[in-house]
């Protein structure tokens, strides 16, 4: 009879995959619910878990739907195997699950394990056998019994002593992020500008200390408070999130009011957010305990996790603009210009910055509140436009013209989502008592009169030929090329040379250095698909956690080709038509061709070789495609 079970009992068990266990109960435990927590569980038999093999489709899904709702509840950190009972052929871990943020968090999970072939296998469901198909034996039975009634007590029983331990072993981890004493001796408005940059690092260890996780008491709403914050740092946010005033680094914060009492205090901040151009108004309180630890308290808008918009944060009022203006200029002096080009390129340098604090040291503000209203709000729209938060766009400078008192600059706002569509933005000047300064609207009082006609007059006359013009104008700085004669290779040194400074530039957005590089042909069709590939190239560029590396270069007796990294992992690998002009080596940018190519793109290398046809000798462009071929080889 026991010759007949031990026959069913290995029919119930599929042979398992030999990299699947783990040579521990502990380890094979801890992996297991990693694994569920990765939603990586795979649940046919002998694929890493001691499921029977006579389970049922329906039972399977059941299961897989119940592991799946475990998942939710595993955090990020760190699981512990704790205690362990071996039985023979059986096992039964007990695994914490202990977030150092959050003790209502705090999980013990116990995980039943059979051993196999010499390897031990989680049972599918934790602290059970069930499902494994090893019930046959009454003292099988039993024994699997015994180990499931010690999981139950030992999860009670460490999920006790956990707890007991979790406010001492919480504030030992916070305290690795600022020590309490140091928190005391902060004042409250250094403990605002520490949480303020605590948010803008996503520092969620830090954010936490100073939201009263170094207390001996957490604040009654410590779970809401540790969701919200954990919501913050690792998740993009919307830009409706009232979070990004105290998170996103391109948020101007003027502090405006502060009432600081002996333990408590309250402080009030204006910000100006590109993606919401408004001043909206914050108010932090801080108080400090019994024991000197500073705590900040979110104001409620800040918590409600359904709350998206800004709605629920104040506007500055028009009567308050005065106030905030005089602190604004504390913060950010004015710096006039000298003169309209030296002010057109202050402009243009305050645009490129990470932050609006350029372009507000450069614009004129009168006492008119509803005007600086307009001002502020235009300033923040005109960055954001050059600093979009789902694509790459440069500031093209095309033109300036200066009347009198009066300047423009016109720019070409080029993005690399629409690379070639017209973006033609005017910035306006004005020369006032302080300098020239640049002016948020057209008119301007005291400067307007003849100056200004003739300003209109100009922008009126030169649109159309910005709209036709703007993308030879983008492309003034590479070489032009009509044709290429055959001959004269560039060297494989000087060749890659070029080819990592082009990645630095396009990486750096740099479009005026990469030009440089590059050469172009002189026909429209030649400039358009090189404005498109400079896009392609920024893109790819610019959103590259690495650096690509040269893989292979081959000279022939014309070009220089030279194979780089992808950017995206795919096998399909860029090359760079390199050749030799009167100003030395050159990136032919219309040229677009790729190795390791599928049907598809075989027939776009084939097609860009074609239109080379239409500026180079036969044997040139042959020359160019069997160099293309040898990196397939």
């Amino acid at each position: 009879m026991k010759f007949v079970i031990a026959v069913v009992l290995a029919a119930a068990w599929a042979m398992p995959e030999a990299h699947a266990a783990s040579a521990t109960p502990a380890k094979a435990a801890v992996g297991f619910l990693e694994k569920i927590r990765e939603g990586n569980i795979d649940l046919e038999p002998g694929k890493g878990t001691a499921i029977t093999a006579n389970i049922s489709p329906g039972k399977r899904e059941e299961i897989d739907r119940w592991l799946k709702r475990i998942a939710k509840d595993i955090s990020n950190g760190e699981l512990n195997a704790g205690e362990v009972k071996i039985d023979q052929d059986l096992a039964a871990v007990l695994v914490s699950d202990s977030d150092g943020y959050d003790p209502a968090r705090w999980r013990v999970y116990g995980i039943a394990l059979m051993k196999h072939g010499g390897e031990w296998l989680p049972a599918p469901v934790p602290a059970s056998f069930e499902n494994t198909g090893s019930s046959y034996q009454s003292d099988l039975r039993q024994r699997m019994e015994s180990l499931e009634t010690w999981m139950l007590d030992g999860q009670v029983t460490w999920m006790e002593a956990l707890r007991d331990q979790a406010g001492e072993k919480m504030r030992q981890h916070f305290a690795l992020s600022i020590s309490p004493d140091e928190l005391r001796k902060m004042s409250a408005t250094q403990v605002q500008q520490r949480f303020t940059q605590a948010c803008i690092d996503k520092n969620l260890d830090l954010m936490l200390a100073l939201l009263g996780g170094l207390q001996k008491t957490p604040p009654a709403d410590w779970n809401l408070l540790v969701r919200r914050a954990r919501d913050t740092t690792s998740a993009k946010l919307k830009d409706t999130d009232p979070w990004r005033l105290l998170s996103s680094p391109e948020v101007l914060r003027i502090p405006m009011t502060q009432n600081l009492g002996t333990h408590q205090a309250s402080l009030v901040t204006a910000y100006l957010d590109p993606s919401n151009p408004n001043i909206w108004l914050l108010t932090l309180k801080l108080s400090q305990d019994s024991d000197g630890l500073w705590r900040v308290d979110l104001p409620k808008a800040l918590l409600d996790s359904e709350n998206d918009a800004y709605e629920a944060i104040q506007e500055l009022e028009l009567d308050s603009y005065p106030e905030f203006q005089s602190r604004l200029r504390e913060q950010i002096p004015l710096q006039p210009s000298a003169d309209f080009n030296s002010a057109v390129s202050a402009f243009h340098a305050g645009l490129e910055k990470k932050d609006l604090t350029g372009l507000l040291a450069n614009i004129h503000l009168n006492d008119d509140p509803e005007r600086t209203k307009r001002t502020c709000a235009k300033l923040a729209r005109d960055w954001r436009g050059a600093h979009p938060l789902d694509s790459f766009v440069i500031p093209v400078k095309l033109a300036t013209h200066e009347a009198g008192s009066r300047g423009v600059a016109a720019y070409q706002f080029f993005s690399t989502t629409s690379p070639t569509k017209s973006d033609i933005r005017l910035f306006y000047f004005s020369n006032t008592s302080d300098g020239w300064m640049l002016e948020s609207e057209e008119t301007s009082a005291g400067v307007d009169g003849e100056d200004f006609d003739e300003i209109h007059r100009w922008v009126g006359d030169s649109q159309r030929k910005w709209h036709n013009e703007w993308v030879s104008t983008l492309l003034a700085n590479a070489t032009p090329i009509e044709a290429i004669q055959p001959g004269q290779p560039p060297t494989k040194e000087d060749a890659e040379k070029l080819v990592r400074e082009w990645i630095t530039k396009t990486q750096a957005t740099d479009v005026s250095g990469a030009l440089q590089l590059a050469a172009t042909f002189t026909d429209p069709r030649g400039a358009a698909k090189s404005v498109q590939n400079l896009s392609f190239e920024i893109k790819a560029h610019g959103n590259s956690e690495k650096t690509p590396q040269i893989l292979q270069t081959k000279v022939g007796k014309t070009w220089a080709a030279v194979s780089v990294e992808s950017t995206n992992g795919e096998e399909q690998k860029p090359v760079y038509a390199v050749i030799n002009t009167k100003l030395g080596p050159r990136l032919m940018l219309e040229v677009d061709l790729f190795t390791g190519g599928s049907r598809g793109r075989e027939f776009l290398n084939r097609t860009s070789l074609e239109r080379l046809k239409k500026f180079a000798p036969p044997e040139v462009v042959d020359e160019l495609g069997n160099l293309l071929q040898q990196f397939d080889q």
